[in-house]
């Protein structure tokens, strides 16, 4: 049977106690990776349904950029499968980044109990934070993608007029 959080630290070395096998380990990977997978793959096809509004959503930096520089802000489809393949990559992504909380939970499960006490302490400082920081440097660069897409959008109308 895995080992459960919730057990008591050794006295010795700050490990969890008991031992397992490479098969209980090889079983508990097993079901800690099905968990991890479940969730992003029936997200995913939740997603794939409001799929042009996230694609409206992430194309409008780039659109508010065309219309910065005067250029049309018509985007392009270049083969009649693309636009189903666009949401269907977007609903995968969007819904692996949603459930990355989960994915890394599930991560936490598995590798806690190897872990000793001090390097458990730090690592529930430092995932949160970090977790923390990576949606504010989301948030900062989608911010500011407009000011950088206009910006090399008029580089390369220069460019194309010399």
């Amino acid at each position: 049977m895995p080992l459960d959080q919730d057990q008591h630290d050794d006295a010795d070395g700050g490990l969890l106690g008991g031992v397992m096998s490479l098969g209980s380990h090889l079983d508990e990977l097993r079901s800690r990776l099905i968990r991890a997978v479940a969730v992003p793959v029936l997200l995913s096809a939740g997603i794939f349904l409001v799929a042009s509004h996230v694609r409206h959503f992430l194309t409008a930096p780039l659109v508010k950029a065309l219309e910065a520089t005067g250029q049309p802000t018509n985007l392009q489809v270049l083969s009649p499968t693309e636009t189903l393949l666009v949401d269907l990559r977007i609903s995968i992504w969007t819904a692996v980044i949603v459930s990355m909380p989960w994915i890394l939970y599930q991560l936490w499960k598995f590798v806690s109990p190897g872990l000793y006490a001090h390097e458990r302490r730090y690592a529930r400082f430092l995932v949160p934070l970090s977790s923390g920081l990576v949606l504010l440097g989301l948030s900062g660069l989608y911010l500011v993608l407009p000011y950088m897409l206009a910006a090399l959008i008029r580089f390369e109308i220069g460019r194309a007029h010399v």
